[in-house]
């Protein structure tokens, strides 16, 4: 049994999110089919992450199993994937390995970005969180800052019964001009918890669009209570960017 490995991007607007549903499509489902509809088997693909429904991703790990007599070249795997996809799903990188491999469980770190934009743009509207009041920018940069460290993050994400860990090493947050009506945010961690990210991202804006002391959104932090936050982002704003790896596992060539 070999693993092939894959780097995909996808326009998460009209789909449930990663993970398979019963009754709704999802990214997962959609890319397992057309695996399947190659290799003549149902073949479970797993992602470094599990992106909710109408999140984005720029380079998606994932992998999945496949039997010794799987034919395609290595080189063509992604356009054999692609001729079955969706415009909104692309593979853009494909190997096997001759070894174990978990696109999860073998990560060590994970990095999401987040875009705000203040003016409409029919361009942007599926990939940014429109502002419509333009936020305190000096307010908006030292907020990122306060989530740097470890933490338990309970206060800033959505009660999963599955997860009892809610704690998560964040080594990058901060925010950066794209252009003149865009910013952008980004976080690297270790791990992320349910809606996680986007409950970061609603307090720090609203943090930046009212008038009170930075002191509250660190006590939202420590009090491990979700009462207290205000509510999350939009999903649109928000792109899986990668996941990294050991020095000693390569995946790509």
């Amino acid at each position: 049994m070999r693993t092939l490995v894959l780097e995909i991007e996808y326009d998460g607007t009209d789909y449930c999110g990663w993970q398979r549903q019963n009754d709704q499509i999802s990214i997962q489902e959609t890319i397992e089919n057309s695996i399947s509809r190659i290799s003549g088997k149902y073949n479970a693909v797993v992602a470094a992450g599990r992106t909710d429904a109408g999140v984005h991703a720029r380079a998606m790990i994932a992998h999945c199993k496949i039997d010794e007599d799987f034919s395609v070249p290595v080189e063509k795997i992604p356009i054999a994937i692609n001729s079955g996809l969706n415009k909104d799903i692309r593979i853009i990188k494909a190997n096997i390995l001759n070894h174990a491999f978990h696109a999860r469980f073998d990560a060590i770190a994970r990095e999401y970005s987040y875009n705000i934009c203040f003016s409409e743009s029919v361009f942007m509207r599926r990939f940014s969180w429109l502002i419509r009041s333009v936020p305190d920018v000096e307010k908006l940069v030292a907020s990122a800052n306060i989530f740097i460290g470890q933490f338990d993050f309970t206060s800033y994400s959505k009660n999963n019964p599955e997860v009892t860990n809610l704690i998560c090493n964040i080594t990058k947050s901060h925010w950066q001009p794209l252009s003149e009506n865009r910013w952008e945010y980004r976080i690297k961690a270790d791990r992320f918890v349910y809606s996680m990210v986007r409950s970061i991202v609603g307090s720090m804006i609203d943090f930046s669009l009212k008038d009170y002391e930075i002191e509250i959104l660190k006590n939202r932090l420590y009090s491990l209570s979700r009462v207290q936050s205000p509510a999350i982002a939009p999903a649109n704003g928000l792109f899986f960017e990668t996941a990294f790896y050991p020095d000693n596992i390569k995946l790509f060539n």
